[in-house]
């Protein structure tokens, strides 16, 4: 079993992920309470079956009779989908070999609470130091004039109630990240709600969505053009957003926050320096309040046109441990035609396979392989660009990418007209297959 232990040590080429050990993560990336859960094993080895025991909140899943080729060995995800339903939490789980003691990988999350239907708070994440941030509470039934507010029986500070019955309250500091029980007692009634809160240091994938913005650039172009991205954020709702990250304007900060939080009724601009994309961490249950909006265009012609819409890709649009397909790519030589594709973490591999084939015939155009590259800022997805050739007039191809090993992984190609500048988006849409030539119907 040692001999055993270090191939599956040596074989996979695992990219280092800040909360899993050996690639170990869980599907989906930020559950809520009652939701199934599969654990995603890296594997080079066959199982054949595994156990599941868990001991509070720590879970213990140990691979049964794992058998290596090791002449050739083929990496695989090996999926556990938990017998348990999970309530609100913090998890840990760890994986073992048969007849081993040492951990092979371990992964741990977080589990959120569905929204209280007694009290309403927001925002869900804050940082440990607080730094000033207030949050909201609504009951709903209004409290007495004589009410308190505990986070893990803290009192909070500078509480608020305003004339429609809201309560502004300031949470105490907390040294250690992790799930908080707010409490407010108004005369004889208490309402609680737990894990309504989430203390942290530094952001946790199972907390934050990532957001992803393609491109947050300025630079020249070909042809004398000069290309400007817009992006912005929109916080319509009336509470704060307390961000993991922030990829707002560049420039000196004094003191925390530093772009990070978004005011009520804020619309924040974005600045330049990702030419590569930059994902934006936002807290799980604020995120689909946020608006977002990203345009590129090419200034030095800017009478001609505001230019155009990049999508703004959320967790929800990326594909995981799938294809991307964009259909309909012109390979035209009046038109230049770049393909940009990311990934964000976990990422366990990096090697992937673009396959063009021409629209009409089918046949094969274009094998190429490429490689992404891992980031240089940890706001920044793993990405590989491909500029396409050109072909003959006229011509379209579909773009098929096989991406690595279980990759959370988007695309998207620019085709731009090199005379007007003007640029179209191609983006993925379905399964990623490529079609099957040989099928027939009996």
């Amino acid at each position: 079993m040692r001999i055993l232990s270090l191939l599956l040590a040596f074989s996979l080429s695992l990219a280092a992920v800040a909360e899993d050990m050996n690639g170990v993560h869980v599907v989906p990336f930020g559950p809520t309470e009652g939701m199934p859960v599969d654990v995603h094993i890296p594997m080079v080895c066959g199982v054949q079956s595994h156990s599941v025991t868990r001991v509070g909140n720590v879970v213990k899943i140990t691979l049964l009779d794992p058998g290596c080729v090791v002449t050739l060995p083929i990496p695989y995800i090996y999926t556990v989908r938990l017998p348990y339903r999970l309530s609100a939490g913090e998890y840990r789980v760890e994986v073992f070999l048969e007849d081993t003691d040492d951990v092979y990988g371990a992964t741990e999350f977080v589990v959120r609470v569905r929204q209280s239907p007694v009290l309403e708070i927001h925002p869900f994440a804050i940082r440990t130091s607080v730094a000033g941030l207030r949050v909201r509470l609504k009951w709903i039934t209004p409290p007495f004039s004589d009410f308190t507010i505990e986070v893990d029986g803290v009192p909070a500070t500078d509480v608020v109630r305003t004339g429609d019955g809201t309560v502004w309250f300031t949470p105490p500091p907390r040294q250690r990240p992790g799930l908080a029980t707010v409490t407010m007692r108004s005369g004889n009634a208490i309402a609680i709600a737990d894990a309504a809160l989430y203390y942290f240091d530094v952001p946790d994938r199972s907390v934050f969505e990532r957001i992803l913005f393609p491109v947050l650039f300025s630079a020249d172009g070909a042809n004398g053009s000069r290309w400007v991205s817009e992006g912005i954020v929109s916080n319509p709702r009336e509470w704060f957003v307390e961000n993991g990250n922030s990829i707002g304007p560049i420039g000196p900060c004094i003191a925390y926050p530093c772009g990070e939080r978004i005011e009520p009724g804020e619309i924040v601009r974005l600045g330049h320096g990702f030419p590569r994309g930059a994902t934006l961490l936002v807290p799980r249950p604020e995120a689909p309040a946020l608006s977002f909006g990203l345009r590129v265009r090419d200034v030095s012609r800017q009478a001609e046109g505001l230019g155009t819409q990049i999508p703004v890709v959320r967790e929800r649009d990326f594909t995981h441990g799938g294809g991307l397909t964009l259909l309909d790519v012109p390979l035209d030589p009046r038109y230049r035609v770049k393909l940009r594709i990311y990934a964000i973490e976990p990422v366990l591999a990096t090697a992937g396979q673009m396959t063009l084939r021409d629209t009409v015939t089918r046949a094969v155009r274009l094998v190429r392989h490429f490689e992404l590259r891992e980031p240089t800022d940890h706001r920044e997805p793993y990405y590989a660009e491909i500029d396409l050739p050109p072909g003959a007039a006229n011509e379209r191809v579909n773009v098929f990418l096989t991406m690595p090993l279980d990759s959370t992984a988007w695309a998207f190609a620019t085709v731009t007209n090199n005379e007007t500048q003007q640029v179209t988006i191609v983006t993925p849409n379905g399964s990623g297959l490529q079609p099957c030539d040989s099928c027939t119907v009996p």
